[in-house]
């Protein structure tokens, strides 16, 4: 009796201090590094900083309500209250909480909570010896050994998004073995880039997985620029054609092993080079013996689906992509568990269908014409516009 007694005097009072906060309108949030979480106006000028997924995923969504977000993000929310106990400032005006012209968007929104719960409620918490005899064995080794890495990085990704364990600790501890032992990248860079990825999936300059320096030119803004100021550093109206034999060679063993490199020692994480170094000791140990050589404000809902789609479901492509071929599911959900996806999926459709948004899956090759498409259409937008 007691117990629940103090439980209801506490939630009078955060009422009640709800109630009494400073209101603000949203013009006047917009202008301001604030954000809006529940009604409820946050100050993170200067928490942007010191934010775990980085300063620039937090200043991509200043002077927005991040509720769905938040909530998609975050699981401990006993923790993170504390901290935004401390950044909190105002209640956004009442007049200015409802638009008339919203109403299917908040209808839209209060569906996707109802959603949210069913698949928490789906959610479960998961908690040698070889010889180089022969050029055959050892071919066979590597192919193991590839395909192991190859599913290890779809493993360390579950742990990146807190989906195993209930205890963030512990993810991130078992992500920085399988990332940093097993896979010899930084757990640490790696949430910096895919949280940001998550929060602005495919928009051109905030999302790091599709920005491409000068390599690929994308979108319909980008290359129009580049053209009218006459930058032709590559030939990019050949951009889908030179895609096949950059990107997907480069990306990991070169590109993404420089930016690793030039990260830890920007951000001087010890940590994870400790944990990079056990990797190359054993690479070291494993390779060197048998070579004799060493070796070398939208809605949450609709806006990831509109920047998202699918690769059809099958064993292959389930195994293949880790079943990360559910990119929308993925998106909307990034702390369920893999193995989860296609159980909510159907969920997903329904939403999608009441509320006449597009649910996009193709096959595995329309998606790779897709990409290529797309790179050519960019490229002879570029091209255009240098030729003007």
């Amino acid at each position: 009796m007691g117990k629940g007694g103090n439980f209801n005097t506490e939630g009078s009072k955060k009422a009640q201090d709800e109630q009494e906060l400073k209101l603000l309108k949203w013009d006047e949030i917009k202008q301001n590094k604030w954000i809006v979480i529940d009604n409820i106006v946050y100050d993170v000028t200067n928490f942007s900083r010191r934010h775990p997924g980085g300063e620039r995923l937090m200043l991509n969504h200043i002077g927005q309500d991040v509720t769905d977000a938040f909530s998609c993000f975050h699981n401990d929310m006993n923790k993170v209250g504390k901290y935004m106990k401390a950044i909190k400032l105002g209640r956004v005006l009442p007049e200015s909480e409802i638009n008339p012209n919203e109403e299917r968007k908040l209808e839209l929104s209060k569906d996707f909570k109802n959603l949210k719960a069913l698949a928490e409620k789906m959610a479960t918490y998961l908690i040698y010896k070889s010889g180089y005899g022969n050029w055959f064995t050892y071919a066979l080794a590597v192919a193991f050994l590839s395909t192991t890495q190859a599913q290890a990085g779809w493993l360390q990704h579950d742990f990146g998004h807190l989906s195993v364990f209930k205890s963030s600790k512990l993810n991130h501890f078992v992500q920085n073995i399988i990332i940093g032992g097993i896979m010899g990248f930084s757990s640490d860079w790696w949430n910096y880039r895919h949280y940001q990825h998550h929060a602005k999936p495919n928009t051109v300059k905030r999302d790091p997985d599709i920005r491409f320096g000068v390599l690929y030119l994308i979108g319909k803004v980008l290359p129009i620029e580049y053209g009218k100021k006459k930058m032709k550093k590559l030939p990019y109206n050949l951009q889908q054609y030179y895609f096949f034999f950059t990107l997907p060679p480069l990306l990991i063993p070169i590109y993404f092993v420089l930016e690793t490199v030039y990260y830890l020692i920007k951000k001087r994480k010890l940590n994870e080079i400790m944990w990079i170094s056990l990797y190359l000791i054993r690479w070291y140990f494993m390779f060197v013996p048998s070579l004799g050589v060493f070796g070398t404000i939208k809605l949450w809902f609709r806006s990831q689906l509109l920047a998202t789609c699918n690769v059809e479901q099958s064993t292959f492509n389930d195994w293949f992509s880790g079943h990360l071929n559910f990119q929308i599911e993925h998106h909307l959900f990034p702390t369920m568990p893999r193995h989860n996806y296609r159980k909510i999926a159907p969920h997903v459709k329904e939403l999608c269908k009441k509320y006449d948004i597009n649910y996009q899956c193709k096959t595995l090759s329309e998606a790779t014409i897709d990409i290529y498409k797309c790179l050519k259409e960019s490229g002879e937008m570029w091209f255009e516009a240098y030729n003007m």
